[in-house]
């Protein structure tokens, strides 16, 4: 599952041993934000003489370069974990293994720019594989994926150079579906697969489901999916059948024979060494996206050595091969000398250009920044209320403005009172001064319209400017009105309230102006600032007494449906303990409907208009930034996501990218 909450927004304590200067006047520098940009960066001219190729689009670019060092900021969660069983994993398997599926780099600004590729979220069509020689959609409950041929994994112990079949496609997921540690959206456990069954049930009542599709799914997880499960993972089928015993109680209580059957409402089944096929018994448009967020590591690292988390262990596909791990401070990572990819615009030079990436955690902003600016890393995010000094003291560096993957936003307890009453909820909105504080406190650097779709996602989002006037105005400024609201809801003298704020700077002082719109409609908010481990906990475990701060990722069209608002409701991520049997059938409706422009464009885009009335969370301005980074950086234009699987960092990009390292001389007095 997606881990909603923006971190690198926040600040942290400085972990990395560095001493790091000051930008001097011929060291300009800026920093990349983790939100992309929306119009073409600015260029530099070749250098006189550079030699000149022109790539599969047509453009003239110059010739890439063999060797140097890419370098990087990550936070400290994004370094932990090699192990796909853990969601925070993604940055850096983005690095050592390769993606079933990816936004093609050739659409992009360095090709034939189609995509800005600077957002998290691609329609289907725009996906071609990378593992995957091909993806079909054969129907609402079937995908058929084939491997490309000849792709091997590293040429190390215990798995010798081995090449990627079928086999590990299917072994992976079992092992992320049914594996006790895993935290990743997969994992199935006796809750959630009770809860898929019993509403399979209620489609099968409602005719949604045939029972002559239920006969044939059982007859698959029989005859079919268990011979694979009990080859790859013997006793398995005997373990979970001990754990889900309602499950197994409720089809035998309908009257099937569920004896040899290990009761999935999704399984895999394999077609010949490359070929395999997801079945979903529940009808899924995005059944398409289980294998491209599946990362196909090898099954003999993790039976010989219990786990993929350790790094001088780690066996991949992938560009690049670790060399040295130092936890919370680095990761050096060795180019492969025999990776499979060649450039997909200029398809003579093998992949990766670079002899060293370098992930560097950097958890305090102030050494970050100075990173940065003394090129001692390549690009970065530069928040809003530095972007101006970064373009004044660092003009050399290259930048663009980025787009927004995340809302701030204010969970309030909908489950009791005072929260639990729209009319508080909606006074709350009213009186906050959107246009003010966005203008005023961010000086024009944020955007209001936020949620439930961001703007860089039209499908499904009503413009501004076509919403209904009530729901316009709950993002204008109605003190008065706020006041009314709430004296409706039998609070006249308004009430007191504890807000809890992550530690950083930003957070904190977005609040405070927060703690002065509720003054002004009669809430007095008390601000707490609890370490940043207790504030995880309070998040997390929804234990929080009145409200909580959070930057949260709405990223994907249907992110706040689904995980924050009541669509699933199993989902870690709903902060606001919003319960809404609407939305539960809302999310349903869409994973069965074919039609994109039906799923998006009218059934979601008419829910989100009633829940923006509903008000379950309060949407605050949240301001954006820019990515900057040096001209040396060749081939980068910005870049921040090639799509699934998601919350990868930035790892699946520096392959395409190579140094000038004659440039960096002249700019820094070094080649490294």
């Amino acid at each position: 599952m997606k881990r909603k909450i923006i971190w690198s927004l926040v600040g942290f304590v400085a972990v990395l041993g560095l001493v790091l200067a000051s930008c001097g006047p011929t060291t300009p520098t800026a920093p990349p934000t983790t939100t992309p940009p929306t119009t073409a960066p600015p260029t530099t001219t070749p250098p006189t003489g550079a030699e000149m190729v022109r790539n599969k689009a047509g453009k003239l670019v110059e010739k890439p370069q063999y060797g140097g060092t890419i370098r990087y900021r990550v936070l400290a969660y994004q370094a932990r974990h090699f192990d796909p069983l853990y969601w925070d994993a993604n940055n850096m398997l983005s690095i050592v293994m390769d993606r079933s599926i990816t936004a093609p780099w050739e659409k992009g600004l360095s090709g034939t720019s189609e995509l800005a590729l600077d957002y998290s979220y691609y329609p289907q069509k725009w996906y071609r594989g990378e593992l995957l020689e091909s993806f079909e959609v054969i129907d609402i409950n079937t995908v058929r994926y084939k491997l490309r041929s000849g792709i091997h994994y590293w040429n190390k112990p215990p798995v010798n150079g081995r090449e990627l079949t079928a086999d590990d496609a299917i072994w992976n997921f079992i092992h992320q579906v049914t594996n006790p540690k895993s935290q990743t959206w997969h994992r199935v456990d006796a809750a959630a697969a009770l809860t898929a069954w019993t509403d399979n049930f209620k489609d099968v009542e409602k005719g949604i489901i045939s029972k002559e599709k239920l006969a044939t799914h059982l007859a698959g997880l029989k005859n079919e999916f268990k011979p694979l499960m009990d080859k790859m993972f013997p006793g398995l089928f005997e373990r979970l059948k001990g754990e889900w015993p309602k499950v197994y109680a409720l089809l035998k209580e309908k009257g099937y024979d569920v004896a040899d059957r290990p009761l999935f409402s999704t399984y895999v089944t394999k077609i010949d060494k490359y070929t395999f096929e997801f079945h979903s018994l529940a009808p899924s448009v995005t059944l398409w996206q289980i294998m491209p967020s599946t990362w196909m590591i090898p099954r003999e690292v993790v039976d010989t050595y219990g786990t993929f988390d350790d790094w001088s262990k780690v066996v991949g596909t992938g560009p690049w091969i670790p060399k040295d791990y130092v936890s919370d401070m680095s990761t050096t990572f060795d180019k492969n000398p025999n990776y499979w990819q060649y450039d997909p615009l200029l398809p003579d030079y093998r992949l990766p250009y670079a002899d060293r990436l370098t992930v560097l955690v950097i958890q305090d902003d102030s050494t970050y920044y100075a990173a940065l600016r003394t090129g001692k890393i390549d690009l970065g995010g530069v928040v809003w209320s530095k972007v101006e000094s970064f373009k004044k003291d660092c003009p050399q560096m290259l930048y663009k403005k980025g787009q927004l993957t995340w809302t701030h936003v204010i969970h309030v307890r909908n489950d009791i009172p005072p929260f639990n009453d729209v009319r508080v909820r909606q006074a709350v909105m009213l009186g906050v001064d959107q246009p003010g504080m966005a203008n005023d406190f961010y000086k024009g650097n944020a955007l209001i319209y936020t949620w439930p779709e961001q703007p860089a996602y039209t499908d499904g989002r009503t413009p501004p400017e076509e919403l209904p006037a009530d729901i316009r105005e709950l993002y204008e400024y109605h003190p008065d009105k706020a006041k009314q609201l709430l004296k409706d809801a039998g609070y006249p003298n308004g009430f007191k309230n504890k807000l809890i704020v992550y530690p950083s700077q930003d957070d904190q002082e977005a609040c405070l102006v927060f703690k002065e719109y509720m003054t002004k409609i009669g809430i007095d908010l008390e601000i707490e600032v609890p370490e940043a481990a207790t504030y995880s906990s309070m998040l997390y475990g929804r234990n929080y007494r009145d409200m909580i701060s959070c930057w949260w990722g709405n990223n994907f069209p249907a992110d706040v449906l689904n995980w924050c608002e009541g669509g699933v409701v199993a989902s870690p991520y709903n902060f606001s303990n919003a319960v809404d049997p609407t939305a539960v059938e809302v999310s349903r409706l869409m994973a069965r409907t074919v039609d994109e422009n039906e799923r998006y464009n009218k059934i979601l885009k008419e829910d989100n208009l009633r829940r923006m009335k509903l008000v379950y969370n309060i949407v605050l301005p949240t301001p954006v930034g820019h990515t900057f980074w040096w001209p040396w950086l060749k081939g980068y234009n910005a870049e921040t996501d090639l799509g699934w699987p998601d919350e990868t960092g930035w790892g699946e990009i520096p392959k395409y990218l190579w140094i000038d390292r004659d440039l960096k001389f002249q700019i820094v007095g070094r080649r490294d």
